[in-house]
């Protein structure tokens, strides 16, 4: 908690109090692996507070040596998790710090490690968010690396996984809001490959979804701000598929609604720029 609030230096000190404290309980137990699983969550933590400091070196060399140490153990479905948590946390602080190969690298072990945690333990829903979440965060370093073509597939394979739980429950309002930002990932990295249509496709069924919801939440900024995000993505999608012909009245719908989020609510510090932006790039479509 103290590590989420900010105060990284008082939440390590207690991790490291607790790492402390199970280093003692392992070695009079060197067998116990319920004590072995929470010095290897424990690290874990450390590693998330390491890098909400943006201490990513840091998270890489204290989780290279927990990989480490689960190598050197007989493989179950709990270590093959915890082995994914620390290849996506370790190829997440790759990616923060522009090691796009790493990261992929990294990625790829995840989301190996995590279908040998399914194999082991059987379906885990909370494995399979994370699977979807690694294949994700994976395109997005191949889009980073003007690799769009796997990017497509990556998504397409988080997009499947997130489908099911939206099928499975259609009101967990979570899941089908990151299936709508999956299809708006797909969609700008098909647009990359030369596609027209299926990209347009993809991002009017992520307009429609969050449509709905500022539509049934109309007095609170955030349904609002994320159809204004949206609809700049949907112009972005829209001039690199069928130009700006088709870009700019997206361009023109983006910037009406973020007048109308800054009006009604006002605009955060990290979004001020939006409108200019957008009127920039309407200046450019129409000139």
């Amino acid at each position: 908690v103290l590590t989420i609030d900010n105060d990284t230096e008082a939440g390590q000190a207690l991790l490291n109090q607790a790492d402390a404290l199970l280093e003692q309980a392992q070695t009079k137990a060197p067998d116990n692996t319920r004590i072995t699983v929470s010095r290897y969550n424990n690290t874990l933590r450390k590693g998330k507070g390491l890098q909400w400091a943006d201490d990513y070196q840091g998270v890489i060399d204290l989780l290279t040596t927990l990989l480490a140490d689960i190598a050197s153990r007989n493989q179950t479905a709990e270590f093959a998790r915890i082995a994914g948590d620390a290849h996506q946390l370790r190829g997440e602080s790759h990616y923060w710090i522009d090691e796009y190969d790493d990261a992929i690298a990294n990625y790829s072990q995840a989301i190996d490690v995590y279908k040998v945690a399914l194999e082991l333990g059987g379906p885990n829903q909370a494995i399979s968010d994370e699977l979807s979440t690694t294949y994700w965060s994976r395109g997005n370093s191949y889009v980073d690396t003007s690799k769009p073509e796997q990017a497509v597939v990556d998504y397409g394979e988080a997009m499947t996984l997130v489908e099911t739980v939206v099928a499975r429950d259609p009101g967990d309002t979570s899941s089908a809001r990151q299936l709508a930002i999956l299809r708006a990932s797909k969609a700008m990295a098909l647009a990359r490959t030369g596609e027209r249509d299926e990209p347009i496709v993809l991002m009017s069924a992520t307009n429609d979804w969050f449509e709905a919801q500022a539509k049934a939440d109309p007095n609170t900024s955030g349904p609002q701000r994320s159809l204004a995000i949206s609809y700049h993505m949907m112009a972005d999608v829209s001039e690199l598929a069928q130009g700006s012909d088709v870009a700019c009245p997206w361009f023109k719908k983006a910037l009406e609604k973020w007048l109308e989020v800054d009006a009604r609510f006002g605009i955060a510090d990290f979004d001020q720029r939006q409108p200019d932006l957008l009127r920039d790039e309407i200046a450019k479509c129409e000139s």
